[in-house]
């Protein structure tokens, strides 16, 4: 990614970040969160805004394992907080780089959020479904990195 387009997101990730904390959180809550860790070494604080699907009792988001490393500040089961749909929830969450579930998931994300699926390497089909091996491609060369959030069954 180039310096202009890092400089385009940090303006538009600070204004989707006000968005979902403010009363008007309700136009974009239901399809983009924000997700709050720690570094590891550093300790600093990052704010990530990201597009989220809920998915058999977790909520995942995906991110490019290229362009950005925030994601590795998660081992398994590190402390997050996730602001969705305007509510605050302390979770637990997890990256995974590769194996099957991963895939499948990566299908599910790109089928609720298919503008995206071009940044992963991943065409859609006529009927809107990405293909498979494309899914394959993308997370067995490290393009798509799942994160997953373990959310109570009340949230």
């Amino acid at each position: 990614m180039g310096r202009w387009e890092r400089r385009l997101y940090r303006v538009f990730n600070a204004g989707v970040r006000l968005l979902l904390r403010s009363p008007m959180h309700g136009l974009a809550s239901g399809k983009i969160m924000v997700l709050t860790i720690t570094g590891r070494r550093s300790g600093r604080t990052f704010a990530i805004p990201l597009g989220y699907v809920r998915y058999r009792g977790e909520i995942l988001a995906f991110t490019s394992g290229r362009w950005c490393a925030w994601w590795k500040n998660l081992g398994d089961g590190a402390p997050v907080v996730a602001r969705v749909r305007g509510r605050r929830l302390v979770v637990s969450a997890r990256a995974e780089t590769g194996g099957e579930a991963v895939v499948e998931r990566l299908g599910a994300f790109l089928t609720k959020f298919p503008s995206t699926a071009r940044r992963y390497g991943v065409r859609l089909g006529a009927d809107g479904r990405p293909y498979a091996k494309d899914l394959e491609a993308a997370v067995g060369e490290g393009r798509a990195v799942m994160v997953s959030l373990e959310v109570p069954a009340r949230a």
